[in-house]
């Protein structure tokens, strides 16, 4: 039976504009004004897939972004991000890699060798054309180099043309692997009630273990904190729908 929830969400406090030269901080300037927590079978995985679709757009200089989290086996975790505004001003819409406790930020320029400098983890961003009404899938996979250590590699793939474009690659070790929690979340750059009209619809995600097995998780939690007569969360079994409507 199809598993169905219906909730309103929030939106979040007024933020200060941030210079490109301390794009760092907007990560943790950011507000989570909704999430759905998803756990997959028990298993150690090699490759995530998470398809979303964005229905009503809120265009450059919204503010707004759609993202997944999760955690590899012991190295930290990583968010893949679809954005309207990259971190650098005026570039409009994109895609971002962050690793937990990166502070460096690199442009990928859609090449798979955005990953570390030496030892210090980095932040890669794409400038990306997405658009509304198509399906993009954001994929993580474990690629294992001479047995010695591992990069995972992140791509978006449009779904209306099967294009894949590779956004950068990370550096862990080589027997990590990633947890069966994740997070989906919309975010916020602008204050509670400056959010614009948007809607997107996260599809069902799917997870890959070395077997080349493949499961979709279960939703475990959703979470809500202001605003919510300006926000709708309606989930039915594997596929969630996210609307703003000021």
């Amino acid at each position: 039976m199809a598993t169905r929830f219906t909730l309103a969400f929030a939106c979040g406090l007024a933020l200060a504009a941030i210079p490109f030269s301390a794009i760092a901080a907007t990560t943790s300037a950011e507000t989570t004004v909704s999430s759905v927590s998803r756990t997959f079978p028990n298993g150690s995985y090699v490759r995530m897939s998470y398809p979303l679709r964005v229905d009503v757009d809120p265009g450059a200089g919204g503010q707004q972004s759609w993202s997944q989290s999760g955690t590899f086996s012991a190295t930290g975790g990583f968010i893949l991000k679809l954005v309207t505004d990259l971190p650098a001003p005026g570039q409009g819409h994109g895609v971002v890699v962050t690793r937990h406790g990166a502070t460096t930020w690199i442009e990928s320029m859609g090449a798979a060798d955005c990953d570390e400098e030496g030892d210090v983890l980095t932040n890669c961003y794409l400038p990306y054309a997405w658009k509304p009404g198509i399906t993009y899938r954001l994929d993580i996979e474990r690629e294992v180099i001479d047995g010695l250590r591992a990069f995972w590699v992140t791509t978006v793939t449009d779904e209306s043309t099967g294009v894949k474009t590779n956004i950068a690659r990370t550096r862990t070790s080589s027997t990590a692997t990633m947890t069966r929690t994740g997070t989906q979340s919309s975010v916020s750059g602008v204050a509670c009630g400056a959010m614009p009209s948007s809607s997107v619809t996260w599809l069902t995600p799917e997870g890959q273990l070395p077997s080349a097995t493949t499961h979709v998780p279960e939703i475990s939690k959703v979470s809500l904190a202001f605003c919510p007569s300006q926000q709708d969360l309606r989930c039915d079994d594997h596929v969630c729908n996210v609307t703003t409507h000021p």
